[in-house]
């Protein structure tokens, strides 16, 4: 009963410190695999086809996201995506929303991530508790866990899900094995290779998991004793290395290893002691998680120098440790084995991003599992636990535990305000990537995203001044980014955004340039082709002669055709093609874009309006006919309606509406 106690006030201090991050925004990855992924949408209405699409989750990578070039092999997280959608859905839709709608809500996705970092809170209470023996050690551990700031990444960040629940069933796993290892028999062991496959289909990282649990076998419960290990080996590792193998196979089958593995982002050199470098930073990190950001200021390593050959050492002093154990005497070597386990332990973890060269050098959420294994070595140190095992210290028993309790309140205090503080970070783009900025001014990601904030920003608000004021904002961080000389992908999007202001600012001529170098460096860029399509749109628009508009908006389709044949799912590309289709008074193609990419996105206040006006001009061709225009009217006042809920400063869906009333007004409808 003590230890349900304890996980209930771990559990309630973890929804303590996260309370104030319950509406913070959708960032980043979160638009490409939630708020734009129709595969997460739609369940919960037929049986048949919901366990269907289950079934591809398992089967294809591609369903991760609304891009499949952006596929991960992760189909439990895309379960509890859908899961969330489909209940926060279901529950607002209740109060009048259109459907769809409560399924973008953030609130349920952020209590979903909230409830996974406290379970992963209370596992690590067990795990200190199977590793210590001592209550107050493992509170402690669960304690600073689950406020330690390094969790606010996974928490506020909903696409970090990944790292969490893959945390979850990796806890899990070490928790029923290590249960399980005084047991001859039982259900545990059995029990701990079920939690490594679902951790698997959570996230590729938990392949470490069989490798971890064969040194908690080795250190901990044989005490650093080969023939021990050897006697126990099969019987207790084998099925755990074979649901890795079988992922493997997995992967390997769909394609999702093979096609991470082809196309490697640096070379092993390079990979070798930029992770190298990287592990000095991880260990900063851990024991100073101050000035943290979601893109810190790290630089790719290509000679040997300081901060490489620091970490080296690190890692060279671990095995000497390691080896040190193995002749040590009995009592002091089962002692010392546990230390080194609890040191070992996240390395381990580390393995997969320090091995495989990926996109971003570090981020905060891979310390994740590591931070665990450091805060049960911070409460050993808090409680003593070190030195009593080592027979150093030697003070009162009284003396030791005022000491302890006024350790644990410093760094809990200390860990609740920096995680508060994070917490506000993450509220919105504007503050988490102008703090990004703050932190890390030299990293190009970082201004790109800013901008985007100011760009979206200066589309949403009714203030003139306000509005220029954003354009400009936008428009220097996106030249930093190309003064940064980023890679190519970002360079290549900070120069169609600069186009994208000057077309927002109706100077077409000026946008032009900027879409068609664009599109020399790449001829298949998806934006570049859209925004120059919307040029050509433009001409079309202004032209003398029917025959010339004509010409530049079918030159305008074909652009947008191009697009949509890289990005077929690209909600843009289709709304500028049913504008084309509309200009040309092709109104049911034209619905069948709008309708396609309202589908993608159903909150998109311009595809809305387009719908609205598309109905409107469908009512004025009816009442031209002298047919029944009610109905078109109706649905258009509807989207019009819906386009100003989602952005109230639209000024051509509100005059699309006053149309609309007047219209029905003539008509006598209600």
């Amino acid at each position: 009963m003590k230890h349900a106690y304890s996980c209930a006030l771990i559990l309630a201090v973890c929804f303590g410190v996260y309370a104030n991050s319950l509406h913070n925004s959708f960032h980043y990855d979160d638009f490409h695999s939630i708020v734009n992924n129709i595969n997460i949408r739609g369940f919960g209405g037929d049986f048949g086809r919901d366990y269907d699409r289950v079934q591809k989750f398992f089967s294809d990578p591609g369903m991760f996201s609304v891009d499949s070039k952006k596929g991960m092999y992760r189909p439990l997280l895309l379960v509890s995506y859908a899961l969330n959608y489909a209940l926060g859905d279901a529950l607002i839709r209740r109060e009048g929303t259109e459907a769809g709608e409560g399924g973008f809500d953030v609130t349920g996705y952020h209590l979903v991530n909230i409830t996974i970092h406290g379970l992963n809170s209370c596992l690590l209470f067990w795990l200190a508790l199977l590793l210590t023996r001592n209550r107050a050690t493992a509170l402690t551990a669960g304690l600073l866990f689950a406020l330690h700031p390094l969790g606010t990444e996974p928490v506020n960040y909903i696409s970090s899900r990944s790292e969490s629940q893959a945390a979850l069933f990796y806890l899990l796993g070490l928790c029923l094995f290590a249960s399980g290892s005084g047991q001859g028999k039982g259900w545990q062991l059995p029990a701990a290779s079920v939690a490594l496959g679902l951790g698997l289909l959570s996230k590729s990282t938990v392949i470490t998991l069989p490798a971890v649990l064969l040194l908690y076998d080795y250190l901990v419960v044989c005490s650093g004793s080969w023939r021990q290990l050897k006697a126990r080996l099969l019987r207790r590792h084998l099925l755990g290395w074979s649901v890795t193998a079988w992922y493997l196979h997995t992967i390997t089958q769909n394609g999702f290893l093979t096609r991470s593995l082809d196309t490697p982002v640096r070379d092993g050199w390079s990979q070798f002691l930029t992770q190298a470098k990287a592990v000095g930073y991880y260990l900063h990190t851990l024991v100073m998680p101050v000035h943290l950001s979601v893109e810190p200021q790290f630089f790719e390593q290509q000679q040997v120098a300081g901060p490489v050959v620091v970490p080296l050492l690190l890692a060279l002093s671990l095995c000497a440790l390691f080896i040190h154990g193995l002749f040590l005497q009995r009592a002091l070597k089962q002692r010392y084995c546990e230390v080194l386990f609890l040191s070992s332990w996240p390395v381990v973890s580390l393995l997969p991003v320090l091995v495989f060269p990926l996109n971003v050098f570090v981020n905060e959420r891979r310390l994740y599992l590591p931070c665990a294994a450091f805060c049960v070595c911070l409460a050993l140190l808090i409680h003593g636990r070190f030195q009593q095992r080592a027979g150093i210290l030697q003070r009162p028993r009284i003396r030791r535990v005022a000491l302890s309790t006024v350790g644990v309140a410093v760094f809990c205090i200390l860990f609740a305000a920096l995680s508060l503080s994070r917490n506000r970070v993450w509220a919105d783009d504007f503050s988490l990537w102008s703090d990004a900025v703050e932190k890390s001014p030299l990293m190009p990601r970082v201004h790109l995203y800013l901008g985007n904030v100011h760009k979206d920003a200066a589309l949403r608000t009714r203030d003139r001044e306000l509005e220029l004021a954003h354009w400009k904002e936008a428009d220097e961080a996106y030249e930093t980014v190309i003064e940064l000389k980023s890679d190519e992908e970002l360079s290549l999007r900070a120069l169609n955004n600069r186009g994208s202001i000057q077309f927002e600012l109706k100077d077409y001529l000026a946008a032009e340039p900027f879409f068609r170098k664009a599109l020399e460096i790449k001829p298949m860029y998806a934006d570049a082709n859209i925004n120059l399509g919307s040029i050509l749109l433009w001409k079309g628009r202004r032209s003398a002669s029917a025959d010339s508009m004509h010409d530049y908006l079918n030159q305008a389709i074909s652009m947008y055709e191009r697009a949509l044949s890289v990005l077929p799912n690209q909600n843009q590309g289709l709304t500028n093609l049913g504008v084309a289709y509309q200009e040309l008074g092709q109104y049911q193609k034209a619905l069948s874009c709008y309708n396609r990419a309202r589908v993608l996105k159903p909150t998109d206040w311009m595809v809305l309006r387009n719908l609205g006006s598309v109905h409107l001009a469908l009512a004025r061709r009816a009442l031209a006919e002298d047919k029944p225009a009610d109905g078109l009217l109706l649905k258009a006042r509807r989207y019009f309606t819906g386009s100003l809920h989602f952005n109230e400063a639209e000024e051509d869906a509100r005059v699309g509406l006053e149309k609309v009333e007047e219209l029905l007004r003539a008509l006598g409808a209600q």
